[in-house]
């Protein structure tokens, strides 16, 4: 698995897009602020690599989702599809900013695998695997 660290802010006190990092091949972005700041850090993608929007975070330490940040914290983000992200950071007051982050190719974890039982009263045509004999059984076609 691979990881790759960028800097989108080192030591800023002024509003910047912030360092555009190409992430085509990663999935996970784990961002850190730290610093004495009044700041809003908006995290932001883009596909075309012009037009960006904003992206929704997790901060790991509240559970809460979010396109910005406005206090020091780590978060984490899916960015699987985008080509580009950016912290852009829009400055208010105090000594500086730093914006780090971590690119990862683990498995988005905003995702989460849905596992369904046999009748489990979900309208997929229940099917009840306990009827079917071993080996391969052709259940049906998907449309």
């Amino acid at each position: 698995m691979a990881y790759n660290p960028v800097t989108f802010h080192n030591a800023a006190a002024a509003t910047a897009n912030g360092v555009a990092t190409a992430v085509e091949d990663y999935s996970i972005l784990g961002v850190q602020i730290a610093g004495t700041f009044v700041a809003t850090v908006t995290f932001e993608g883009t596909i075309d690599g012009t037009n960006y929007v904003a992206i929704e975070a997790i901060n790991v330490a509240s559970g809460a989702k979010a396109t910005t940040a406005t206090s020091a914290g780590v978060y984490r983000m899916g960015i699987a599809g985008f080509v580009t992200v950016r912290a852009r950071l829009t400055w208010t007051s105090g000594t500086s900013i730093t914006v780090t982050g971590h690119l990862s190719q683990a498995a988005d974890p905003m995702i989460q695998d849905v596992v369904l039982s046999a009748n489990s009263g979900v309208d997929i045509g229940d099917v009840d695997v306990t009827s079917i004999a071993a080996g391969e059984t052709h259940v049906g076609e998907v449309s």
